[in-house]
C-alpha cells in the first residue's frame, strides 16, 4: 500500500513495532515538517525577478503605509534565522525529545501505534486534531494580543509587518514554548471522547498545521485558491501581520469566522503589482525585523525608531 499508511507500515516494520521508537519518530516528523520553511527561504535568498509577482501583495488601500513587498535582505534573513533556529531547537525539538523519552521510560504511551490503520480513521483523527489545534492556537493567540501579554510575549513576533518564512519561529523563547502546546495537547484532550489517536494521525495533523503556519508566514502566493477552501491559504495568517486584529487562527479560516474575527486578505492584481514595483517605496524589512536594538537605542535618545 502506498501513501501515508504504506509509509507507516515501513516505519513500523523497521522498528519492529517498538512503541517507544515509533513515538520518538515524532521528532523526525517535526524536522521534516519544517522543510517547506527552508524552501521558501531559499527563494527569498535567490531573489529571482521572474518570481516577484508571486510574492504576496495586498491592495494599495491596505498596504500603502508599508510600501511594496520585496525580498528580505540577507542581513535580516541571517538575524531572523538565529532566533528562529534557536527556538526550533530548544523550544520544540529538545524539549519534545526529552518529554517523549521520559514518557517512554515510564511506559506512558498516549498514542495508538498499532500497525493497521485505515484511511477512514486516519482522515477523521487528523481532522479532529487539526481543528482542535486551531481552536487552541486561536484562543492562545488572542490572549497574547491583550496589551500586557502582547508586550511580554508577542511583540517580537510582530516586528514583521510583511512576514517571511523564518518568521514562523521568530518570537521570544518563552512564547515559542507556550505555542508548542496547541499542537502537543489536542491528541491528549481528545482521548476521553474518541480514545487514543493513532500516532500516524498525530503526525499528519502535525504536518498539516506546520505547512499552514509556514504558508501563513512565507509571503508567497503561488496558487490562488477558491474562497470556499478555508485552509492552505497564504494570505490568511499573513494578513494578520498587516492588519493585526483579524485572522488569529493557523489552520482554518472557519475558526476566525466562528469567533467573528475573519477578514479576507485584499490581494493586489498583477497589473497593480507591476505598477507599484516601479513607483512605490519599498518595505524596509530591516527596520522591523531587527528593530529591537534600534528601538532600545532610540528610546535612550528620546526618538521613535520604527515609524509605522
Amino acid at each position: 500500500m502506498n501513501g501515508p499508511i504504506g509509509l507507516y507500515h515501513k516505519i513500523y516494520d523497521y522498528y519492529k513495532g517498538d512503541k517507544a521508537k515509533l513515538t520518538l519518530f515524532t521528532m523526525v516528523v517535526l524536522i521534516l515538517s519544517d522543510l517547506p520553511l527552508y524552501f521558501f527561504t531559499v527563494l527569498d535568498l535567490l531573489r529571482l525577478p521572474s518570481l516577484y509577482k508571486y510574492r504576496l501583495h495586498y491592495a494599495q488601500e491596505v498596504s500603502s503605509h508599508l510600501g511594496t513587498r520585496v525580498y528580505p535582505p540577507w542581513e535580516v534573513i541571517k538575524e531572523t534565522a538565529k532566533v528562529a533556529e534557536f527556538n526550533f531547537l530548544f523550544a520544540y525539538l529538545v524539549p519534545g525529545t526529552i518529554a517523549i523519552q521520559i514518557a517512554n521510560k515510564l511506559k506512558i504511551f498516549i498514542y495508538d501505534t498499532d500497525r493497521e490503520i485505515d484511511y477512514k480513521r486516519l482522515i477523521k483523527e487528523t481532522f479532529l486534531i487539526a481543528v482542535l489545534s486551531d481552536v487552541c492556537f486561536y484562543l492562545l493567540h488572542r490572549i497574547v494580543h491583550t496589551p500586557t501579554m502582547y508586550q511580554i510575549f508577542h511583540k517580537k513576533h510582530h516586528e514583521f509587518k510583511y512576514s517571511m518564512a523564518l518568521a514562523h519561529h521568530y518570537m521570544t523563547y518563552k512564547e515559542a514554548c507556550i505555542f508548542a502546546l496547541p499542537q502537543a495537547l489536542p491528541p491528549v484532550m481528545l482521548i476521553p471522547f474518541f480514545g487514543k489517536m493513532h500516532v500516524l494521525s498525530m503526525w499528519c495533523g502535525f504536518v498539516f498545521t506546520q505547512v499552514n503556519a509556514i504558508l501563513g508566514h512565507a509571503g508567497w502566493n503561488f496558487i490562488p485558491l477558491p474562497n470556499w477552501m478555508g485552509f492552505l491559504r497564504a494570505g490568511y495568517h499573513d494578513y494578520h501581520h498587516v492588519a493585526q486584529d483579524v485572522n488569529y487562527g493557523a489552520n482554518f479560516e472557519w475558526t476566525d469566522k466562528l469567533f467573528g474575527t475573519f477578514a479576507r486578505a485584499p490581494l493586489a492584481e498583477e497589473v497593480e503589482i507591476a505598477a507599484r514595483a516601479i513607483k512605490d517605496r519599498v518595505y524596509d524589512y530591516a527596520r522591523h525585523a531587527v528593530s529591537k536594538s534600534a528601538e532600545n537605542a532610540a528610546q535612550g535618545m528620546g526618538v521613535s525608531a520604527v515609524p509605522l
